[in-house]
């Protein structure tokens, strides 16, 4: 079985609309009256039915980000806006509240190691007191963090919470796999981030985490209405617990795909949604979305990982990357390709006593990016991958990964394909030598034109 077919258009009716509206409204309770900068392209399909039809449906104020100038300038304009409209709740994708997570713990890291440590030592008290957010810790663990926690939450995490307004109470996040760490920060100072789980076939939600019931690290519970599946292959079904093909039948699933009948019947069989993606439901009935069947990295002997599982590990615990591409097409060894954030590799290599230029002092930057890629091991999620799929390599791409080539989507999602395509001959260089190793001309190159 195929899968969805990521190039055909969906064709959506409106009872598809309207069954998926209702019943994602029925698991993620949002009252008459609040209010939310919808910060996602409407042509995208979880803003465009969560952002358009559930807010008519619940009553809800949708505003919209200044854009005058383009996408960038709204990026630029959101602070405020979000001061201006004082939300209730937003919702998110991976990418945007990695980037806002990023940027906080670097600016509570610049006020100095004493608000610095109350910060850190509040975010893990908050987390061991959270548990997975389904089980409660026990009583004395609970006790134990409430003092660390407690200060840090009259002390630092206001000011935190208020980058989102004064009245905001979640973010739903959805569009990629959102990595545990963020779930875990942003429910530790007070800003929960719930993760769904859908597919433009399916108009889009599958599942979703909600206030009521949730828990980190899963996509939440299925929704009412759909029947979920989780298959082997054609005929066998998945175990509790086991990982298979999501599929998926109800109301919100497409009458098929535009003009493409062969990619219609490849993906709907007897009325079931075929996704392409891999996952299980869990004892407690949480969908675990593991990967995109397609996605999946393949070593050498034909072992197979999720890469977004190691992406979204490198991008919470890095300073210096800003995007990351893990690549293994049946090679040797794990790679990646990486941006980088140009002011923060500068001002480290600053404080390194590199200033020149010269292969050598490159080598010595390019040692800093390979220590800053490897420190999501020593993180709870992150020391759980296993060694053959952390990236051995990698290649430094000056320019960030943008739409102009059609590398990201509209919610700044990779486009896989394309990039491995667009990039060839630099992860050819990562694999020309006889072993791993990031000292490579290509960076060298690269990061003499980021470091200009």
């Amino acid at each position: 079985m195929t899968g969805v077919q990521t190039c055909a258009l969906p064709i959506l009716s409106h009872r598809n609309y309207l069954h998926n509206a209702f019943a994602a409204a029925a698991i993620v309770k949002v009252e008459e009256g609040w209010k939310s900068l919808i910060m996602l392209p409407l042509d995208h399909s979880f803003a465009h039915t969560v952002g358009i039809y559930i807010f008519l449906f619940r009553c809800l104020a949708m505003y919209f980000p200044d854009s005058q100038g383009g996408p960038l300038a709204a990026l630029r304009n959101l602070p405020s806006n979000l001061k201006e409209v004082n939300p209730d709740f937003l919702l998110t994708v991976p990418a945007l509240s990695g980037n806002f997570m990023k940027k906080m713990i670097q600016g509570v890291a610049a006020k100095g190691k004493f608000i610095n440590g109350i910060f850190e030592r509040g975010v893990r008290a908050g987390i061991a007191r959270a548990g997975n957010g389904f089980e409660r810790p026990p009583f004395p663990v609970r006790v134990r963090n409430f003092f660390s926690w407690a200060v840090a939450n009259v002390l630092v995490f206001p000011s935190l919470r208020r980058f989102f307004g004064k009245d905001i109470k979640f973010c739903i996040g959805g569009g990629a796999l959102l990595e545990i760490r963020q779930q875990e920060f942003f429910n530790a100072i007070g800003v929960p981030v719930y993760q769904g789980y859908g597919l433009t076939e399916n108009a889009p939600i599958i599942c979703a985490n909600s206030r009521e019931r949730h828990k980190f690290g899963t996509s939440g519970v299925i929704i009412p209405g759909l029947d979920v599946r989780i298959m082997k292959d054609e005929t066998a079904g998945c175990a509790v617990g086991e990982a298979g093909q999501i599929v998926t039948r109800g109301d919100s699933v497409m009458k098929g795909y535009y003009k493409n009948a062969e990619a219609t019947a490849a993906a709907v069989v007897d009325g079931w949604l075929w996704s392409g993606d891999l996952g299980y439901v869990d004892a407690d009935g949480f969908l675990v979305v593991t990967g995109r069947e397609k996605a999946l990295l393949i070593a050498a002997d034909g072992e197979k990982y999720s890469p977004e599982t190691i992406e979204e590990a490198v991008i919470n615990t890095s300073k210096f990357i800003d995007q990351i591409m893990v690549y293994n097409e049946q090679c040797k060894f794990t790679s990646a390709l990486v941006t980088v954030n140009a002011g923060e590799l500068s001002a480290a290599a600053k404080a390194a006593g590199i200033t020149g230029s010269s292969d050598g002092d490159m080598d010595r930057v390019i040692d800093l990016l390979r220590d800053d890629l490897a420190a999501f091991k020593d993180t709870g999620s992150g020391g759980a991958i296993p060694a053959q799929w952390r990236p051995a390599s990698f290649a430094v791409i000056p320019e960030a990964f943008g739409e102009e080539h059609g590398l990201v989507n509209s919610t700044m999602k990779l486009v896989r394909h394309r990039v491995r395509d667009f990039y060839r001959s630099r992860i050819g260089e990562i694999y020309a030598g006889p072993a791993a190793d990031p000292h490579l001309p290509g960076n060298r190159d690269a990061l003499r034109r980021v470091l200009e």
